[in-house]
């Protein structure tokens, strides 16, 4: 009885485990995605300033 009560508690932290995981994935891919997002605008940005001072030579 106590065994598979081991069992059983073993299964549920699996369970616990993977259901966090997938629920965690989708969340880090936003992170990264969103970090892309911004290092793209940062390089925009820096492009149009160099732009300007071009322009004011």
């Amino acid at each position: 009885m106590s065994e598979l009560n081991q069992q059983e508690k073993k299964l549920r932290k699996q369970e616990q485990d993977l259901i966090f995981r997938e629920m965690s994935q989708p969340i880090s891919r936003i992170i990264k995605s969103q970090r892309k997002h911004i290092k793209k605008l940062e390089i925009e940005e820096k492009s149009e300033q160099n732009d300007k001072l071009k322009n004011q030579d």
